[in-house]
């Protein structure tokens, strides 16, 4: 007897979503062959050196690594585009200046040209305005006087001097070069701390950036700057105050190990570039 649907060939999507239907079904259907396939998939990182009750540990720690490679990849392209808007914007501002500068001095000499002259006198009138003011006698000249009213003037100037001092807003002397949000409140972390690279630091299972320095974390200096955070970190506790944030809301901190700036020690070593340390 023939069986029913033998010899029946499916095409387009009814044999797509047939394919599909057993690949699905696969571990039900050979559950001999799909659990010693899984088990042998799940215990494969201990061959490179994983213990066998951590195996889950060490793939949270490779899916957290390459989560936190495109996050990185991701912000500092933002970061530099910023920086180049408000660039941009500096740029844009002194050319509204210039012109609004160069459309006053225009308005000015217009205006002097269109002054009407003056009438012009006849000769003989002004000799003899000049004749009758000859003949008045000039007034008497106190020196003394004349002195002491100088002096006062030059006092009240110089007072007016120091008042304005005074009052003048104090303009902020610290640069700000970076693209980022800086802290009114430095807030202090304190912990024991994990080298995720030459630039970053877990404090607290938190993620920080090292503030002012940048190396590139691939490079030899930057594995070098690694190894040298690891052994000067090792299980000190680590205290980090935060300077920033960036638009992401990672903080960026200057941090210290047995009362040493390891932000500046890596730039003494050579390893990282004084982006924006103080």
């Amino acid at each position: 007897m023939r069986k029913f649907g033998a010899g029946l060939r499916l095409k387009g999507w009814g044999k797509f979503f047939h394919n599909l239907f057993l690949f699905v079904t696969f571990p039900f259907r050979n559950p001999l062959i799909f659990v010693p396939i899984l088990m042998i998939g799940y215990l494969a990182p201990t061959f490179m050196g994983a213990k066998p009750t951590e195996v889950h540990l060490w793939y949270y720690g490779k899916i957290k690594a390459k989560i936190s490679g495109v996050t990185s990849a991701l912000s500092l392209p933002s970061m530099d585009f910023i920086s180049d808007v408000n660039n941009i914007k500096k740029t844009v501002s002194d050319l509204s200046e210039l012109v609004a500068s160069a459309e006053t001095i225009n308005k000015d000499s217009f205006i002097e040209k269109t002054k009407e002259p003056q009438e012009v006198q006849n000769p003989v009138e002004v000799r003899r305005k000049m004749f009758e003011k000859a003949k008045q006698a000039p007034d008497t000249i106190d020196v003394l006087k004349t002195i002491q009213n100088q002096q006062k003037v030059k006092e009240i100037a110089s007072e007016a001097q120091a008042n304005s001092d005074k009052g003048a807003p104090q303009t902020e002397t610290k640069e700000k070069k970076l693209p980022l949000i800086y802290a009114q409140n430095k807030e202090v972390v304190e912990g024991h701390a994990q080298v995720k690279n030459a630039n970053e630091l877990i404090v607290n299972g938190i993620r920080y950036y090292l503030h002012g320095i940048y190396v590139n974390p691939d490079s030899s200096q930057g594995i070098k700057a690694q190894q040298l955070l690891e052994t000067v970190i090792a299980e000190n506790i680590v205290k980090c105050k935060i300077i920033a944030y960036t638009y992401q809301n990672i903080g960026t901190v200057n941090c210290y190990v047995n009362s040493e700036n390891i932000n500046r020690l890596l730039v003494e070593k050579g390893y990282s570039k004084n982006v924006d340390l103080q």
